[in-house]
């Protein structure tokens, strides 16, 4: 647990000043932190070293094939394209 004045103390070490208000936000930012740390280490590791991982199953549909748009009519909307392709500047 950070206290105050523990953040006074770093703050010291750190040749910063902050006003009352700066410190009670510090602390509940640094307890935050060491919040997450404590989540991050409370995490099961195996003999290896390593964090357990889950395997999911293909969670995606099987692929359908559908009938697609005949190019013609894709391409009116670009005034035609060329030569059954749309139309693209060349950049330099």
């Amino acid at each position: 647990m950070i206290t105050k004045e523990d953040v006074k103390r770093i703050c010291e070490l750190s040749k910063l000043t902050m006003s009352e208000e700066q410190l009670a936000g510090m602390l509940a930012d640094m307890e935050n932190i060491v919040a997450f740390a404590d989540t991050i280490n409370a995490v099961e590791i195996d003999e290896e070293g390593l964090p357990p991982f889950q395997t999911i199953q293909n969670a995606f549909r099987p692929d359908t094939v559908l009938p697609s748009f005949p190019p013609q009519e894709i391409l009116k909307n670009a005034g035609g394209g060329e030569n059954g392709f749309f139309a693209v500047n060349r950049r330099n």
